[in-house]
């Protein structure tokens, strides 16, 4: 008579408990490397798809417009004459990135000629919204010289806001604004019109004040304004900051 050997099928279950340890930890790290390879991967992809500008680019669109800022475009290619009708003094050669650094206090910068005009950019340019019969002569004498000058300043902290067309020493258009009309003259051009720029008469009891959100919008607008009537000072900053031509130098007691 054959007799059964009784296996012993607690032995089997003990080598299969000591794989799957041993082979838990190493399945763990080899899913945690095929992770990380897969969002490497993907990470690249999408930093390969991002645009960056470039830091001279946000360095001259900052300086321009994180700030309240006044400008002029005039219709020329020459600098140099630009700067001989400002009558600067101990004016300097400079990039657009030096010309906006050094545009403040005391200095004007001259930008290089872009498309047919020159663009003068400072703080100490006669602000209309601060004293508009200042601005009207300083205006009104640059234009004698060389032609069509515009104006343009705003101040986004206090909403402050104005533009000005001058042509042949003639005021073609002028408007300024300082929580109350400091200079309107001139028919409203198409623009102003288009863009629906709040506009109110010489101190007339009959017409409602800007609000403090219509003067915000006048103030936002004046961007769009200046390149609708010849020039978008951000588009010439984003093109050529790196650029050189302009030139800064100090204001002139008569400016």
């Amino acid at each position: 008579m054959a007799t059964t050997v009784p296996t012993d099928s607690s032995g089997g279950l003990i080598v299969v408990l000591l794989i799957v340890f041993l082979l838990g930890p190493f399945s763990l790290c080899v899913l945690f490397a095929v992770r990380f390879w897969l969002d490497s991967r993907t990470s690249h992809r999408r930093a390969s798809r991002m645009r960056f500008v470039p830091q001279a680019t946000r360095h001259a669109r900052s300086l321009l417009f994180e700030r309240p800022g006044r400008w002029m475009a005039i219709k020329s290619t020459s600098a140099e004459e630009v700067r001989e009708a400002l009558g600067l003094d101990e004016a300097i050669p400079c990039s657009w990135d030096e010309g906006l650094t050094e545009a403040r206090e005391q200095k004007l910068f001259v930008a290089p000629p872009v498309d047919g005009w020159v663009l003068v950019i400072g703080h100490c340019l006669p602000d209309p919204t601060d004293d508009p019969d200042r601005s009207f002569h300083f205006l009104r004498r640059l234009s004698e010289r060389l032609g069509h000058v515009q104006f343009f300043s705003l101040n986004r902290i206090v909403n402050y806001h104005a533009w000005a067309i001058v042509d042949q020493g003639e005021v073609f258009r002028a408007y300024a604004w300082a929580d109350e009309v400091m200079w309107n003259q001139g028919p409203l051009t198409a623009a102003e019109r288009e863009m629906r720029m709040r506009i109110r008469p010489y101190a007339s009891t009959s017409d409602r004040p800007l609000s403090s959100n219509e003067a915000g919008a006048n103030c936002e607008r004046v961007i769009r304004l200046a390149s609708r009537w010849g020039i978008d000072p951000a588009m010439v900053a984003e093109e050529v900051s790196n650029g050189a031509g302009g030139c800064v130098g100090r204001v002139n007691r008569g400016v």
